[in-house]
C-alpha cells in the first residue's frame, strides 16, 4: 500500500458522504416543492432504489470476499431504511421534516467524517509499519542448541 492508495480511500468516504448529503439536500427540497402525496411515493420508489443497490453491493462484496463493499452495502441499505422510515417516524413523533431530514444529514455526515479518519489513521499506520523493516531485520525466533557430550 502506497501513500495515494491510503488518500485514495480517504477520498471516497469524503464522496460518499458529499453524496449522501446531495440525497439529503434533494429530498429537503422536494418537501418544499411537492405535494405531500408524492413526497411520500418518491421517498418509497428512493428506497427501493437504494435497496437493489445495497443488495447488488452485498453480492459484489460477497463474490469478492471484500469486506469494505460489504460496509458499503450495509450503509446504503441503512440509508434506504431510512428514506423509508422516515415519512412513518416524523408521522409518529409529530415534528417537524424539515428538522428531521437536517438532522438526519447531520448525524451522516458525522459518521462518514469519523469514518474517514478512522480509515486515513488506519491506513497510514499500516503503511508506515509496511515501510519499516526492522521485523525482518531483529527476527524473534530462539535457536535451539543441541545437546553435545562432553569427553
Amino acid at each position: 500500500m502506497n501513500e495515494k492508495q491510503v488518500s485514495k480511500n480517504v477520498y471516497k468516504n469524503l464522496v460518499l458522504a458529499t453524496f449522501v448529503m446531495i440525497f439529503f439536500i434533494l429530498i429537503n427540497t422536494a418537501y418544499y416543492e411537492l405535494p405531500e402525496s408524492k413526497l411520500l411515493v418518491m421517498l418509497k420508489v428512493i428506497s427501493m432504489v437504494f435497496l437493489g443497490v445495497g443488495i447488488i453491493l452485498l453480492e459484489i462484496a460477497f463474490r469478492k470476499d471484500s469486506g469494505k463493499v460489504a460496509i458499503n452495502a450495509i450503509e446504503v441499505l441503512f440509508l434506504a431504511g431510512h428514506a423509508l422510515s422516515t415519512a412513518h417516524v416524523v408521522a409518529l413523533q409529530k415534528i417537524n421534516f424539515a428538522n428531521y431530514i437536517l438532522v438526519s444529514s447531520y448525524i451522516f455526515s458525522i459518521y462518514y467524517l469519523f469514518k474517514a479518519i478512522i480509515t486515513y489513521t488506519k491506513e497510514k499506520r499500516e503503511y508506515l509499519n509496511s515501510l519499516s523493516d526492522i521485523k525482518e531485520i531483529v527476527a524473534n525466533d530462539p535457536v535451539k542448541k543441541e545437546t553435545t557430550k562432553k569427553s
